[in-house]
C-alpha cells in the first residue's frame, strides 16, 4: 500500500510538471513576440488601417464632386470630433483619426500615405532616405530626405548631419541643413563632402520639439577626387598639352592630330617610352603617351585606371588642338573623361580643329562660365571646322555666362541647348556670332529674365535659321532681334 502511494505521488508530480511546461508553452504562444495575441493585434491594426484608408478615399472622391472641405466631409460622414484635418500653407493635408491617433497625409495628386501614430510623431518623425545606401562609386553621393511630422512649427525642428568612414563612428562636427517644405512634410538633399575614395556613412541628428532622433544610413561609395593637371596657362598652338613640352619640347598642341582618352593604362608606367605623368599629385595615377607619324604629327593618349578625372579648372584643356594640321582632327573616347568636378570651361576648345565632338556623356552640372563676351572666353570659340556637336542632356544648372560661347563656329549646322538652365545667365553677348552655317537652334524652355548683355548675339547668323523654343523666349527674340522670325514654339 505504501509502495502504491509512493508511485501515485511521483506520477502526480510528473503530471504537474508536464502541465506547467504545457501551460508555459501555451502562454508563450499566446503572448510572445510572434504569439497568437500579438498576431491577432497586428491583424486588428491592419484591418483598422484598411478601414481608415477607405474612409479617406471616400472623402477624396466626395471632395471631387462637391464644394465641401475635407473637414466638413469627415464631420458629415463620421460625426464631429472623430477626425481632425490640418491643411498647411502649401496645401498638404494631414488627417488624424482621434480614436486610433493614426495620422495620414493626402498629397496634391490625391495619394494617401500613413505616417504614424500621434504619440510617435509628437517628438519624432518618419524619415525616408533615398537611397538608404549606394554601392555604386560616385564623386558625389546625393541623399534625398523626406521628413514627416505631426504639425510642427519651423522653429521647433532642426536637422544637422555629418559623414564618417564607419557606421559606429560619431561625426566630429555636424553641418546644419536647411529644410524646405511645410509644417508636415519637409525635404532636403544632402550631398557628400568627402573627397577620398572609400565607403562613408551619413549620420543625421534631428531635433523635434523636446525629442531628438539619431539616424545612420550607408554605406555610400565615394570615388577619388584626384585629377589631371590644370591647363589654364596653356592654350596656344605652340604651347604644351598637359605639360608635354617639359618632357618632349616638340610636342605642341598645334601638331596633335588625334587625342584618345582611355580607361586603362594598358600596363604603361613612368618608365615606358614616350610617356609622362599628367596627374595633379604627380603620383602616376594618370599618364599620357604618344606616337609620331612621318609628317611630324602626334597621336596622344591620356589614360587612367577607370577613366580620367578632369581638373576643376579645365579652361583651355583642348584649345588649339590640331591648329597646324589640314587633315581631320579627332577626339576619341570622350566618354572616358569625367567632368563631375569641373566648373571652369572657358576657352576649353578654343581654336581647335575638331570636326565632330560628341560630349554627350559629360556631366555639366557644375559648369559656370562657358564664356564672357568682353574676354572672348567662349568654350567653343573659333572652332571653325566643327560641324557636329553633341551636348545631349547637358544640365549646367550653375551657369552664369555664355558670351562668345560659339563665336566663329562657322561650319556648325545645328546647336541643341534645350536642356540648359539659363535662368541665372546674364551674358549672352556674341553667343552665336559668325555661325554662318546654322540651320537650327534648339533653346527649349529658356528663361531669359536675367540676361542683360545680348550685344551681337546673332550677328552673321542666317535670318532663315529655325529657332525652336517656348512662347516667352519667342517673344523675347522678337523684341530683341526682329529679323529672326522663323521661330517654332514647342509645347
Amino acid at each position: 500500500m505504501k509502495k502504491i502511494d509512493g508511485i501515485t505521488v511521483i506520477a502526480l508530480v510528473v503530471t504537474i510538471i508536464i502541465l506547467l511546461i504545457l501551460s508555459g508553452v501555451t502562454i508563450a504562444m499566446l503572448t510572445g513576440d510572434n504569439g497568437l495575441l500579438e498576431k491577432t493585434s497586428d491583424a486588428i491594426e491592419e484591418e483598422e488601417k484598411s478601414e481608415e484608408l477607405e474612409i479617406v478615399n471616400l472623402a477624396i472622391s466626395e471632395k471631387n464632386m462637391s464644394e465641401l472641405t475635407y473637414q466638413q466631409i469627415f464631420d458629415k460622414n463620421q460625426g464631429k470630433g472623430n477626425i481632425e484635418v490640418t491643411v498647411d500653407d502649401t496645401g498638404l493635408i494631414q488627417v488624424e483619426f482621434n480614436k486610433s491617433k493614426r495620422i495620414y497625409i493626402i498629397y496634391e495628386n490625391e495619394k494617401i500615405e500613413y505616417i504614424g501614430m500621434e504619440n510617435e510623431l509628437k517628438n519624432s518623425a518618419k524619415i525616408i532616405a533615398t537611397p538608404e545606401s549606394n554601392e555604386e562609386s560616385m564623386f558625389e553621393q546625393k541623399v534625398k530626405l523626406s521628413i514627416y511630422t505631426k504639425f510642427v512649427q519651423d522653429e521647433n525642428i532642426n536637422l544637422s548631419y555629418g559623414w564618417t568612414s564607419s557606421k559606429d563612428k560619431i561625426p566630429s562636427n555636424y553641418i546644419q541643413a536647411s529644410l524646405d517644405g511645410n509644417k508636415i512634410l519637409r525635404r532636403v538633399e544632402i550631398v557628400s563632402t568627402e573627397t577620398t575614395e572609400g565607403e562613408y556613412y551619413l549620420h543625421l541628428k534631428i531635433k523635434i520639439n523636446d525629442g531628438e532622433i539619431l539616424k545612420t544610413y550607408g554605406p555610400y561609395n565615394i570615388k577619388s577626387h584626384d585629377t589631371i593637371i590644370s591647363t589654364k596657362d596653356e592654350g596656344s598652338s605652340k604651347s604644351a598639352f598637359l605639360d608635354s613640352t617639359t618632357y618632349y619640347p616638340d610636342l605642341t598642341r598645334g601638331k596633335i592630330k588625334k587625342i584618345i582618352i582611355k580607361n586603362t593604362l594598358e600596363g604603361k608606367n613612368l618608365e615606358s617610352e614616350n610617356t609622362w605623368d599628367i596627374s595633379e599629385k604627380k603620383d602616376g595615377k594618370y599618364l599620357a603617351w604618344f606616337t609620331k607619324d612621318e609628317n611630324g604629327f602626334y597621336e596622344v593618349t591620356i589614360a587612367g585606371e577607370g577613366g580620367v578625372v578632369a581638373n576643376k579648372n579645365s579652361s583651355r584643356l583642348f584649345a588649339s588642338i590640331g591648329s597646324n594640321i589640314s587633315e581631320e582632327v579627332i577626339l576619341d573616347g570622350a566618354e572616358n573623361i569625367y567632368t563631375d568636378l569641373v566648373s571652369g570651361v572657358s576657352q576649353m576648345f578654343m581654336d581647335s580643329k575638331f570636326k565632330i565632338l560628341d560630349l554627350s556623356s559629360w556631366n555639366a552640372s557644375k559648369f559656370s562660365y562657358m564664356g564672357q563676351q568682353f574676354m572672348w572666353s567662349g568654350m567653343f570659340l573659333r572652332c571653325s571646322r566643327l560641324e557636329t556637336l553633341k551636348l545631349n542632356d547637358w544640365k549646367p544648372n550653375k551657369l552664369i555666362a555664355m558670351g562668345s560661347m560659339f563665336l566663329g563656329c562657322e561650319s556648325l549646322r545645328e546647336i541643341d541647348l534645350s536642356s540648359f538652365d539659363v535662368s541665372n545667365v546674364n551674358d549672352m553677348g556674341e553667343l552665336f556670332r559668325d555661325c554662318k552655317s546654322l540651320k537650327t537652334i534648339k533653346l527649349g524652355n529658356w528663361n531669359m529674365a536675367k540676361v542683360s548683355n545680348t550685344v551681337r548675339m546673332f550677328q552673321n547668323v542666317p535670318t532663315t535659321v529655325l529657332i525652336k523654343t517656348n512662347k516667352e523666349t519667342k517673344e523675347w527674340i522678337n523684341n530683341q532681334f526682329p529679323n529672326y522670325s522663323n521661330i517654332e514654339v514647342e509645347s
